[in-house]
């Protein structure tokens, strides 16, 4: 029994990731590119990161004719 629980624990914490990792997914799934979001801006802003991060604002909605973000 014992050990059925601590195989079960032991797979839960390898299901969640770090915020950096999950930033990473992001990324790579965005084609390098995270919206942000109060998901994403929590994982840039966790107060237990050890890494930094650097953000460009865009304008990707078609009606705002941003030339740089095409």
């Amino acid at each position: 029994m014992l050990l059925a629980v601590l195989a079960v624990l032991a797979a839960a914490s390898s299901v969640v990731s770090s915020p950096h990792q999950s930033l990473l997914d992001l990324a790579r799934h965005g084609n390098g590119l995270i919206a942000l979001d109060a998901h994403s801006y929590d994982l840039l802003t966790d107060p237990k990161r050890t890494w930094s991060a650097s953000v460009q604002l865009t304008a990707l909605d078609p009606r705002r004719k941003c030339v740089p973000c095409r």
